[in-house]
């Protein structure tokens, strides 16, 4: 093309260019041959189906510019969401195809922002508004008419990153300050993130999410996975989370594009009985705590560590009514010193430990807490695969 001269309208507002040919002009060009924005890279039908780019201003780290939401598919406001879950993994590793996240010690939430209201859901789908009185203030904090965002909730905590899920067992009976650390959107004004690569979509959770005392982006690392294991070793943290940067959202699945690797050894069990106290211990002496395996409860450990007088009473209130005579264990119920009394298997605890045994029995479990965002039915064993096999799958 060559010469472009600009007229103003009669409005006397709006400018209109015109392309005129001239001496510069290329006789080969031709405009028709040119079928996606500059801008973005979208076709046509892509812009009319409300596929768009996002422009983030932000400067630091290179944040700003345009934020590619190509792969969105305009779609009405989600209602649910099962989020998505990491593989676990033996070890650490560097790579510049990921990048990795602190892996956080509470409990996931997804939070649906519409038009100011904010609604909470467990991963097992369970709303938890009332819970969580504290975080109706986040739709305050994303510049967003309607998103979807996934993130943990736990009590913050005082020179070590949040959210604790130790401390959020006695949420409602202290005043500890709450925070909601959100990794992921997967929904916004409009538009289903689910295909639009991970990177991208987290550069437009850090453009629509300002910090604050509840509410705080989860930042991450590009490549250097193994030092980034070693800092969370050394703040002692739970672990990381490895993601694949050009990874889409897929709700419900255990994927090979999300790995995490545990620093500390920690599981989900359900609680199947308790043995009589000792001494001068009060209510039970420990729980006796199995996992699912084909269908059926496998034991998997007697866990006495981790309570204190106030924790189990708690919990001896909490399994009296489900007191039954006959063990919900598979085979021959576990038999220690103490006489075992049975309960309905629908308490569901996390310990942490320090080994599995050859036996398929952990080591040295110590009580966290209880979780009501998981189904027993769903409580497996949590077995490492090997870091290179599933690496080589993305």
């Amino acid at each position: 093309m060559g010469a472009t001269p600009w007229w103003r309208t009669r409005s006397e507002k709006d400018w209109l260019l015109i392309k005129k040919k001239d001496e510069c002009a290329d006789p080969n060009f031709n405009i028709e041959t040119f079928t996606t924005s500059v801008k973005t890279g979208r076709t046509k039908e892509e812009i009319e189906q409300g596929k768009d780019a996002v422009w983030s201003s932000r400067r630091e780290e290179g944040q700003g510019g345009l934020i590619n939401l190509a792969n969105a598919e305009k779609g009405p406001m989600l209602k649910t969401l099962e989020p998505m879950k990491a593989q676990l993994v033996e070890d650490p590793f560097d790579d510049e195809r990921w990048l990795f996240e602190v892996k956080w010690d509470g409990i996931r939430l997804i939070s649906f922002i519409d038009e100011g209201k904010v609604r909470l859901q467990t991963r097992a789908g369970r709303t938890v508004d009332d819970e969580y009185p504290q975080l109706q203030a986040i739709s305050h904090l994303v510049n967003a008419r309607q998103a979807v965002l996934d993130g943990e909730v736990g009590r913050a905590r005082r020179g070590r990153p949040a959210p604790s899920f130790q401390l959020l067992q006695n949420r409602g009976k202290e005043d500890h300050p709450m925070q909601y650390v959100v990794f992921d959107i997967v929904y916004y004004d409009g538009q289903r993130l689910f295909k639009v690569p991970l990177e991208d979509r987290k550069r437009l959770l850090r453009d629509v999410v300002r910090d604050a005392g509840v509410l705080r982006y989860s930042d991450h690392v590009l490549g250097q996975g193994k030092a980034f294991f070693k800092a969370a070793q050394q703040k002692r943290l739970e672990g990381i989370v490895a993601k694949l940067r050009d990874s889409a959202y897929q709700p419900g699945v255990r994927s090979s594009a999300w790995l995490k690797i545990k620093a500390v050894l920690q599981q989900e069990v359900v609680v199947g009985g308790f043995t009589e106290p000792r001494a001068s211990r009060k209510y039970f002496g420990a729980l006796l705590v199995g996992v699912y395996d084909d269908g059926k409860l496998v034991y998997t450990g007697h866990v006495g560590g981790g309570f204190d007088e106030k924790t189990l009473a708690e919990l001896y209130k909490l399994m009296k009514p489900l007191i039954v005579k006959q063990s919900p264990f598979s085979g021959t119920p576990p038999r220690g010193n103490e006489k075992p009394t049975w309960v309905k298997p629908v308490l569901v605890a996390e310990v942490k430990f320090a080994e599995w045994t050859r036996d398929g029995v952990m080591r040295q479990p110590v009580f966290l807490g209880l979780r009501d965002d998981v189904e027993p039915r769903e409580v497996r064993r949590e077995q490492p695969l090997e870091t290179a096999k599933e690496t080589s799958r993305a």
